[in-house]
């Protein structure tokens, strides 16, 4: 395919050789790719019915990884939200957030479209009420709270209101009592259950039923309220952030499920449902005075006109076929120079090693996000295995190899996406290729010893009711033993698959 065109078979009677083919078996032999071998490849040649169309075809496997890769994150974005709820915390929600965007960004360069939010044509549909999780008590209580303490001491409403929203609140009708608070504080009048309620019924809080008068005066009763109105304040954010973290990863997922659209507009659509956190995120870090933390990838400046026409240029050719170049043309071209590399006349009692190549900044954010994916796996397997008899349920393990399945499948779309994009031949682009494909075989055995102890927690769950016999009994210790051998070999093949990218991501 370097070569620009597709030979067909051999003329009658000659010895022509597929030259092309032989160029990329040494291509693959050359990036060392684990299980991209000689017979793989003409599998994949033989897959393809027409050679002339391979750039269209390379444009749909390439849009079936983008799909992929923005599910992949978003489900990741919205266990990590669940995970902060039950937490009390918003850190790990913050980082998957702009991992998710950094993951967009790279995608739309790769495809060749612009980074920028773009609203679709229908409003995206909200999460039904049913898939939603419910509001934890503590979290209502402290909304409850905090109204208590704002209606007892108003002039700390003083330092709430830049930061802290109405749609904030779980409770909506928590929210109405909160913005008749900060009408009353803004223009200067007095504050207390009684004006509080005056001011509920004049916006018809009360008249559409989110309220009633007696919710107002219990929620607004100050006899006995005494607090730090910035600290629960503080919560009512956290937990707004993460809440809508999880909408928004659900409705991206949603986008990602949708194979009528195509990349550009799932970007686009993807970055527009991620907007709201921008905003929340932004007050979050007024409230609690932590820095902005910086992107995980250096973020390209956004154009403010047209995509440059080399970038549309790039998209156009991933599907266009490109004619073959003249015969006269590819022989004049010079061979390439193999690389040889100088051999002294004398030997070196220490041979001189060359220092490999250090990846790209996009490549180490990359690497850095895989790293933590394979950790988070592994911390996933310990919790499951906190059980009174230290194993893990059936549901868990399969849960395990499913989830690890689509890692594989993104780690692999990884390698294939440097080496089909531009610039793949320099040395920065084939060491990360080759860092990636090698970190693919810790998370391979992984799934296996779990494929393992998950046939032997089913011969469990099979005999779990049979007779205390001698052989039921043997059977039984003999699937313990090897289920928590597995179990343990799987924990450390993550292991390696995490320090293995952690270490080339720190170089």
């Amino acid at each position: 395919m370097k070569a620009g065109t597709w030979p067909t078979t051999p003329t009658a009677g000659s010895d022509q050789r597929l030259a092309w083919m032989d160029a990329a078996i040494a291509e693959a032999n050359s990036t060392e790719v684990r299980g991209l071998t000689a017979v793989y490849l003409h599998t994949l040649i033989a897959a393809c019915p027409r050679p002339a169309h391979a750039p269209v075809y390379g444009r749909m496997v390439l849009e079936g990884a983008i799909h992929r890769t923005v599910a992949a994150y978003a489900t990741r974005l919205h266990q990590m939200a669940r995970a902060d709820t039950l937490r009390g915390s918003a850190e790990d929600t913050l980082r998957y957030v702009r991992v998710l965007l950094d993951v967009l960004s790279d995608l739309a360069r790769r495809w060749g479209t612009d980074s920028r939010p773009v609203a679709p044509p229908t409003p995206l549909p909200q999460p039904a009420a049913a898939h939603q999780p419910p509001v934890s008590e503590k979290l209502l209580a402290d909304e409850e709270y905090l109204l208590a303490v704002l209606t007892a001491h108003p002039d700390a409403l003083g330092d709430l209101v830049g930061w802290l929203r109405p749609e904030d609140f779980a409770e909506p009708g928590h929210g109405r009592i909160y913005r008749c608070l900060g009408a009353l504080h803004h223009r200067g009048e007095p504050i207390d259950e009684v004006t509080v309620l005056w001011e509920a019924q004049r916006r018809g809080a009360l008249a559409d039923g989110t309220l009633t008068a007696e919710d107002v005066l219990r929620l607004c009763d100050s006899t006995s309220a005494a607090g730090i109105a910035d600290y629960l304040g503080e919560q009512v954010v956290r937990a707004s952030l993460v809440r809508t973290a999880a909408d928004a990863a659900r409705q991206v997922r949603a986008l990602a499920d949708d194979e009528s659209l195509v990349p550009g507009r799932l970007i686009g659509y993807a970055l527009h449902a991620l907007s709201p956190l921008e905003d929340i995120r932004r007050r979050w870090r007024a409230a609690t005075g932590a820095p902005e933390a910086a992107s995980a990838t250096p973020r390209a400046p956004q154009p403010t006109a047209r995509v440059p026409s080399s970038r549309a240029d790039a998209a156009r050719a991933r599907s266009r076929p490109h004619p073959p170049p003249s015969p006269n043309a590819r022989s004049s071209a010079p061979p390439p120079v193999p690389y040889r590399p100088l051999v002294p006349t004398e030997p070196l009692v220490t041979p001189i090693v060359p220092t490999p190549p250090i990846p790209t900044a996009a490549d180490t954010s990359t690497m850095s996000a895989l790293a933590e994916e394979f950790t988070a796996a592994r911390r996933r397997l310990d919790q499951s295995r906190l059980t009174g008899d230290g194993l893990p349920s059936l549901a868990a393990t399969a849960n395990q190899m499913q989830s690890l399945g689509r890692l594989i499948n993104y780690h692999t779309d990884e390698v294939l996406f440097r080496i089909t994009e531009p610039g793949s031949g320099t040395p920065q682009q084939r060491r990360a290729v080759g860092i990636l494909a090698t970190a693919t075989t810790p998370a391979t055995r992984a799934v296996e010893y779990l494929a393992e102890a998950h046939a032997q927690l089913g011969v469990l769950h099979q005999y779990a009711q049979g007779p205390a016999t001698p052989i039921l009994t043997d059977i039984r210790k003999s699937a313990l033993d090897l289920i928590r051998d597995r179990l343990d070999e799987a924990g450390a093949a993550l292991q390696d698959a995490s320090e293995a990218l952690n270490s080339e991501a720190d170089r």
